[in-house]
């Protein structure tokens, strides 16, 4: 498994401060270096609630669908087979101050993973709901395309049970107990999807 991760990165949206921040203009490129690829699992959409993006909830389901629609068309899957797992991010804390975010960045980001849903129905792409610590319930996988025991469903249902314990549902601990549990629970989640991924059943 490898990860293109980028803090600041969006959907589909040009960031007027830091340039090449738009997934979508980096999608093709970082899948065909990477290829042959059996699954894309695509987490984006927080930074596109910034104020200064303007965009509703629903603009960023678009993008994020525009964006998984051009990774489908890109010729590095295995056997030719598209399979995307979408994973919306938890929303924004009603507290959060940042102003390079925005003042309005909380109420955009409630939205996101019902519009992130629709699509997915729409499209047939595996949906899974990050949730945050807020005593909030854990992911809720949706993928009705995926085989029972494929490995994108074993590794989504990993993501999943990394979420119940990321989120505090376990273990309700702070300070310096609770980042050393969540570095424990990232090494052992990044483990089990690795060994998901690498298994040919």
């Amino acid at each position: 498994m490898l990860e293109e991760g980028l803090s600041g990165r969006t959907t589909v949206f040009s960031d007027p401060l830091h340039e090449c921040m738009s997934g979508l203009d980096v999608i093709y490129s970082t899948l065909m270096s990477h290829e042959p690829v059996d699954l894309l699992i695509i987490m984006l959409g927080t930074n596109d609630t910034k104020e200064r993006f303007n965009a509703s909830p629903a603009c960023i389901g678009i993008g994020m669908e525009r964006l998984a629609l051009k990774a489908e068309t890109v010729a590095a899957w295995r056997a030719g087979r598209p399979n995307l797992l979408i994973v919306a991010p938890p929303h924004i804390g009603a507290g959060h101050n940042d102003p390079a975010m925005g003042a309005s960045c909380h109420a955009t980001s409630m939205g996101v993973a019902e519009e992130y849903r629709k699509k997915c129905a729409a499209h047939g792409w595996a949906f899974l709901r990050r949730r945050g610590r807020g005593g909030v319930q854990h992911g809720r996988l949706y993928a009705p395309q995926l085989p029972r025991a494929s490995p994108a469903r074993r590794c989504a249902r990993a993501e999943s049970a990394r979420s119940d314990l990321m989120l505090g549902r376990v273990f309700r601990y702070q300070g310096w107990l609770w980042r050393a549990l969540n570095t424990l629970t990232d090494i052992l989640a990044l483990s089990v999807l690795w060994l998901c991924a690498a298994s040919p059943y």
